[in-house]
Order: C-alpha cells, then structure tokens, then sequence
C-alpha cells in the first residue's frame, strides 16, 4: 500500500486520505495509480464535492464497469453519484489514495 509521503504532487491545500477516509464536502481533485512502482497523479476533469456512500456493487453504471477484477476483489466506497458524470459513480477501492483539498 502507498502512503502520502509517496504520493505525488500535492499542491498547497492537498491531501492524500485513503478513498474510505474522504469525508462529505472534501473536495476531490485526483486520483492516484501505482504503475511499475510509481505513484502517479490522474488529476480529475471536474473538482467535485465528495458525499461518501456504500458501494453498490449491482450499480452497472459506467465508474462500476470500469473497474477491473483487481478492484472488484477489494472493499470500495463510492465518492460521488450524480450528475458530473451522467450518473456513473466515482467507485474507488477504500484503501485507494485520493488527493482532496479539505474545505472545514
């Protein structure tokens, strides 16, 4: 697992939380993948207020068919279900890191 030290380019006002530690009103800005050993930024189109859910793994929209079988074997949380993204869901695994700029 990686940790914020290993995480990438935090910006002023960035954080790394694990995906189950995103709390409601966290502003979501990016993603983290590990690629051969990197911790590599996938910055979010469109920064979006966090409102943390249960999966719903019978969900079928497009964030819960993008997921691989390595996710799907893991716990995860949805981030976001709404309107951004014509009602696909930010399906993240909960031990994932995500970068958040904390607005409290």
């Amino acid at each position: 697992m990686i940790g914020p030290a290993t995480c990438p380019d935090l910006r002023p006002g960035e954080t790394a939380k694990r995906a189950d530690e995103v709390r409601k009103g966290d502003l979501v800005v990016a993603s983290t993948i590990e690629l051969n050993g990197h911790t590599l930024r996938l910055e979010h189109s469109s920064v979006y207020a966090a409102d943390p859910q249960p999966d719903n793994p019978g969900c079928g929209c497009f964030g819960h068919q993008a997921l691989d079988d390595e996710d799907r074997a893991r716990p995860c949380v949805v981030l976001y279900a709404g309107p951004l993204w014509d009602w696909s869901c930010d399906v993240v695994p909960a031990d994932a890191l995500v970068i958040v700029r904390v607005t409290r």
